[in-house]
């Protein structure tokens, strides 16, 4: 046996924790600087997100085709054309307008209707009821919604349904599926559903079944008749002429007329709205 006697810790009078550090510095710098890069890393993927976002926004609000007010892209953002609008608000409608197509002097317009996609508006729901409501306060359990819309052409698609799902489900399911070209909203100032087409125009349908023992369209109130889509309908009397023309074939509320690209908002056939249009003075 040894006849060496040991002291450790506090009775060696050394500082042990300050030696194990010491010993193990190079490991906790290895550790620390691994966790700095992934911190860097981390910032970096959402510096990227941020910036991809911010060009996608970018990119959807000014080089969109289908956004003709913002499209850079578009004649109508370089008009040369001064417009004044009796509807001061556009509450109405709004107007610019581009090309040799143009016809300079007043416009008098009245916009009668609207362009609509099919629906299906629903009954009024329990009060109470809102986006977090879930089927099964309802009554619902589980079913299958066969939804169809017809713009020329059937597109179906089948949601399943269940009782742990809320109307915020059921909406984003239903969008998901049709690829949003189907909407499911609800309105919590009159506490209905509303069911419709995100194409728009004068023919387009909806139609909706389930099975006859989950009876959910009923639950939703959904259970009535379906609306066709319709076209807008405005009444233009151009520069010169005697009398107002009917226009009643446009299946959006943003269209071109002779250089002149209407954007609709809101129908009011009682009130005419007067738009003068003059060339720029360079």
């Amino acid at each position: 046996m040894s006849d060496i006697t040991r002291l450790t810790g506090l009775a060696s009078g050394l500082d042990v924790d300050a030696l194990v550090k010491s010993m193990t510095k190079a490991d906790t710098t290895r550790v620390d600087k691994a966790k700095q890069d992934k911190q860097i890393v981390q910032w970096k993927q959402d510096m990227y997100r941020d910036i991809i976002g911010d060009f996608n926004t970018f990119k959807s609000t000014y080089f969109d085709v289908l956004k003709s007010d913002t499209n850079m892209l578009s004649s109508g953002s370089y008009s040369s054309f001064d417009i004044t609008s009796s509807d001061t608000s556009n509450s109405i409608l709004s107007v610019s307008a581009s090309g040799s197509s143009v016809i300079e002097g007043t416009y008098a317009v009245r916009v009668e209707q609207l362009a609509a996609g099919a629906s299906i508006e629903g009954n009024s729901l329990a009060d109470g009821t809102s986006y977090s409501t879930k089927l099964s306060d309802l009554g619902i359990t589980s079913d299958t919604l066969n939804i169809t819309y017809n713009d020329g052409t059937d597109h179906n698609i089948t949601v399943d349904v269940n009782s742990s799902m809320t109307l915020s489900d059921l909406k984003n399911t239903i969008s998901e599926k049709s690829s949003g070209n189907i909407n499911l909203s609800f309105s919590e100032l009159t506490g209905k559903l509303i069911l419709k087409t995100a194409v728009m125009g004068d023919g387009v349908t909806i139609s909706a079944t389930d099975s006859t023992i989950g009876d959910t369209l009923s639950k939703l109130g959904l259970n009535t008749v379906a609306k066709i889509g319709v076209n807008a309908v405005i009444y233009v009397k151009q520069p010169g002429a005697d009398v107002e023309t009917k226009v009643d074939s446009k299946k959006t509320n943003s269209f071109l007329i002779d250089g002149i690209n209407y954007k609709l908002s809101s129908a009011d056939s009682s009130k005419t709205i007067n738009i003068s249009v003059a060339e720029k003075c360079e």
